[in-house]
């Protein structure tokens, strides 16, 4: 056994709901919620459909449930169509320090197994926190090397977050939990060239996440073996996919210091790169409200990897819009709001298109290499410079939604497609989760 393989293999095994503090169980049930309702909303996209058409035809057991359709499936197959739905609107949680949406893979994966093995609310919760605790200090190990290399995270380290849940799930023993890691090392992959042309690939990572690491927990319970030093090891994934990694993150105050609480949760639909600039662009909007014809240029002033992730004026397809700060500071200023149906409307507005080709996004020193900061300047005829500056985006821990903000997201999500009568029932089941013995409820609220 690796002896970092053993560190988490054992306190994934051990990791119980009873001895973790309320407030982390609150955050699980707030990921868990957050990010199934924005699966159900992306069961709608594009997307999530051509995955779940070519998907279907392969049949199958009916473990899982299809969100939002009647179809159940293989669990694994279950989860690729769900996590890719919860990932196709761009609105899933992230952690801003490692440029992972945890919540797709391993929730998705969970509630997969979960359902097909017929678990109670407690395993799954503790499923899930596994996932989050051991995945986040994975990225933390190979970031931000992973990311310049062209990984994304939310593909990679997804694998991890998704078998160290399932395994969990499954009541998998600590050397089968290495293998779990082992498996699942062998299978992450993601790569980040879909910004050349805002191709559909992006929305798939998790997707192939969920399905990876369901696939290593299941041939691990079964006895198939993976390597114990997947990740510390000479050909390892820390060695593979980052230069100069940090060993030591991958078991930092594991079962002390929470990563999960440090979960940010999307307001906008739109890359967490292009949220502080919004924000500061709404700011402008609310105190100035300019007119747009006497805008003459904006200049927007972030760190480098932001500007060279966000920085182009594209919206040749929605994705690309979701990446685009000039797009996002536009449609922002033009209609004060950057939800999914503004990014999808945006898409058409002349208005919006127009305001984007005068956006210049710029690298600012102050804010480093991988900083999240955004610093606003909309130049007008007659009211000179207008200036707004963001340090932190709306929905991190330090600057939360509110309660009945997280609640008007998760309404808006998910009334128009279940119902507000089964949306209400969610959020009630959901707040008790973690004391029901079957989840059959929720699975029935989830179906079309």
């Amino acid at each position: 056994m690796g002896a970092v393989g053993e560190i988490i293999a054992k306190y994934v095994s051990s990791l119980d709901l009873a001895s973790i503090p309320a407030e982390v169980i609150e955050k699980t049930k707030m990921c868990l919620l957050d990010t199934l309702s924005v699966a159900v909303a992306g069961s709608q996209s594009k997307e999530a459909r051509i995955v779940q058409s070519v998907v279907s035809r392969l049949g199958g057991a009916p473990e899982a449930t299809v969100i939002n359709s009647e179809t159940r499936l293989p669990a694994p197959n279950a989860a690729l169509i769900n996590a890719t739905m919860a990932h196709s609107l761009e609105l899933d949680d992230t952690d801003r320090y490692t440029y992972y949406h945890p919540g797709a893979p391993i929730i998705m994966a969970a509630l997969a197994v979960a359902e097909a093995r017929g678990c109670s609310g407690k395993r799954l919760l503790e499923g899930i926190l596994a996932g989050y605790e051991v995945s986040i200090r994975i990225a933390e190990a190979v970031n931000p090397a992973h990311r310049w290399r062209g990984f994304h995270t939310t593909g990679t380290v997804g694998t991890f977050g998704a078998g160290i849940a399932c395994a969990k799930i499954l009541g998998l023993e600590p050397p089968k939990i290495v293998s779990t890691l082992g498996i699942s090392g062998t299978q992450a992959a993601g790569l980040f060239e879909f910004l050349q042309d805002g191709s559909m690939t992006k929305r798939f990572h998790p997707g192939k996440s969920a399905w990876n690491g369901i696939m290593a927990a299941y041939l691990a319970e079964a006895g198939f073996t993976g390597p114990a030093t997947i990740l510390e090891g000479e050909n390892g994934f820390l060695r593979a996919t980052s230069d100069g990694a940090d060993i030591s993150r991958l078991a930092d105050g594991l079962g002390e210091a929470f990563r999960i609480m440090r979960v940010g949760i999307k307001r906008h639909a739109a890359c967490r790169y292009c949220h502080t600039s919004i924000d500061a662009a709404l700011e402008i909007k609310d105190t100035y409200n300019p007119y747009i014809k006497d805008i003459e240029k904006i200049e927007v002033y972030v760190s480098k990897l932001c500007a060279r992730q966000t920085g182009k004026a594209d919206a040749s397809t929605l994705l690309a819009a979701q990446l685009s700060t000039p797009y996002s500071v536009a449609l922002a200023l033009a209609k004060g709001e950057a939800g999914i149906d503004a990014f999808l409307s945006g898409l058409s507005d002349p208005e919006v298109i127009s305001l984007m080709q005068k956006v210049e996004v710029r690298e600012h020193g102050e804010f480093g290499e991988t900083g999240r900061q955004a610093l606003v300047r909309v130049r007008t005829r007659g009211r000179g410079c207008l200036e707004k500056r963001v340090d932190l985006a709306k929905g991190e821990p330090e600057n939360p939604l509110t309660p009945m903000e997280f609640k008007e997201k998760i309404r808006g999500l998910c009334s128009s497609i279940l119902g507000e009568e089964k949306t209400g029932a969610l959020l009630s089941f959901i707040s008790g989760i973690e004391r029901e013995e079957s989840l059959g409820r929720l699975f029935s609220l989830l179906k079309n």
